[in-house]
């Protein structure tokens, strides 16, 4: 009869650890929800990453067929045809014309392994509801 009770208690704690990892664990449905939404904000970026490569492409193209856009770049960076003359402005007339390449999304934070701590969390509490029963026993026998 113990060895039922053993059995059924050690099952229990199976299934309760199981449960554990499977809603809570590395693989388990939490953290799918967190890879699912990553995935979302990746896929965003690549959308956003061809569209600014097509603006590129466009740029690149009226670089090699348009000679206005290449002469007002090359007077942005301080080339000037011979017969032009330049004013000088003084103060703060700083342009910014940097290129963006949309969103940097960082990879995923990788965490530590947490199936051993939901597998410890599930057998240490089926071992604490044996001794208690064997606790409770133990009492009823010395009551008797």
């Amino acid at each position: 009869m113990k060895f039922y009770h053993l059995l059924i208690i050690l099952y229990v704690g199976i299934i309760f650890s199981s449960f554990l990892i499977l809603f809570f664990g590395n693989d388990g449905y939490f953290t799918f929800l967190e890879l699912k939404d990553h995935r979302e904000v990746l896929l965003s970026n690549i959308e956003e990453l061809k569209k600014k490569n097509v603006e590129l492409q466009q740029k690149i193209q009226m670089l090699k067929t348009n000679p206005q856009v290449i002469r007002i770049l090359a007077r942005k960076l301080g080339y000037y045809d011979p017969e032009e003359n330049m004013i000088v402005l003084k103060g703060d007339f700083s342009f910014n014309n940097h290129y963006e390449v949309g969103n940097i999304v960082k990879n995923m934070r990788t965490r530590p392994d947490k199936d051993i701590f939901l597998r410890i969390i599930g057998f240490s509490l089926s071992l604490f509801i044996i001794v208690l029963i064997i606790l409770v026993r133990q009492r009823k026998k010395y009551d008797h």
